[in-house]
């Protein structure tokens, strides 16, 4: 029911008090319907957009 799945490899983890930092690669998305995903980036919201 998610409007976006991205499947990520794992990169690296990293300390932060009593959490950690989980950075991973992007390898893969998968959009659903209906809807249009947004990703928080760079100081603003971007649609989610995969090339065909």
């Amino acid at each position: 029911g998610a409007l976006a799945v991205l499947r990520c490899r794992l990169e690296a983890l990293y300390p932060g008090g009593d959490h950690r930092l989980v950075v991973g690669r992007v390898e893969g998305v998968e959009l659903g319907e209906p809807g249009a995903p947004l990703v928080y980036y760079a100081r603003g919201y971007r649609r989610l957009v995969w090339p065909s």
